[in-house]
């Protein structure tokens, strides 16, 4: 395990905005979940790939919406949700022994989270995510650089089961917002089922998902 401290957290920022290669949020988004992490703890885990041990599992979180309204409303609050209730949903396997999460526990928790993609929103929910559930995030994404859709990224490539997802609105549930089970299998259906829902009321462009839970093997 190392640790990245409110430096490292600065000096990422500026390479996940460089990598991202024009895309993947502004430095604000970043700025703004570097904050919030900082009011958390002075350190986030991060674990390797190559030390991740048997059975241990994870999911993916991406940032679905726009960076300006991101800045505008806040994007706190659904990354966390979501991954949460993605855990849920997957811990509904318990006990079927057909799950490939039927692991020997009561709950379902994931050990790690995953940015989707390089650049200030993906990298920095993930921490923020890390830091609330009290677990570590891997170093790498999906991508190496931000991209335009799902569909992009290397966990789709390799046929990595996106479902199930799940999508969260900003605003709670309680003010008019949404959480959504979305049960497709194929990228690409999610990509354009939330551009349509995205730019709603509802969700004011900014929303998080949580997707791509993966176990090692």
């Amino acid at each position: 395990m190392i640790y990245f401290y409110e430096q490292d957290l600065y000096d990422i920022l500026k390479g996940a905005a460089l990598l991202g290669s024009g895309g993947g949020g502004a430095t604000v988004n970043g700025e703004d979940l570097i904050k919030a992490i900082l009011n958390e703890t002075d350190r986030v885990p991060c674990i390797e790939m190559e030390d991740i041990a048997d059975n241990d599992s994870g999911a993916v979180l991406a940032g679905m919406g726009a960076p300006e309204a991101f800045a505008k409303y806040g994007f706190t609050k659904s990354p966390v949700r979501s991954f949460t209730l993605l855990e849920e949903a997957i811990g509904k396997d318990f006990p079927s022994q057909d799950s490939p999460y039927s692991l020997c526990c009561k709950e379902f928790a994931f050990n790690y989270t995953v940015p989707v993609e390089t650049g200030p929103i993906a990298h920095f929910m993930s921490m923020w995510v890390a830091v609330k559930k009290g677990i570590a995030v891997i170093n790498g994404d999906g991508g190496g650089r931000a991209f335009p859709s799902l569909a992009m990224c290397t966990f789709a490539a390799n046929n990595v089961q996106v479902a199930p997802s799940i999508l969260v609105s900003e605003t709670p549930v309680s003010k008019g917002g949404i959480e959504t089970l979305l049960e497709l299998t194929y990228p690409p259906d999610i990509d354009d089922l939330t551009r349509r829902m995205l730019g709603s009321p509802i969700f004011n462009n900014v929303s998080a998902l949580s997707c791509f839970a993966m176990r090692s093997e």
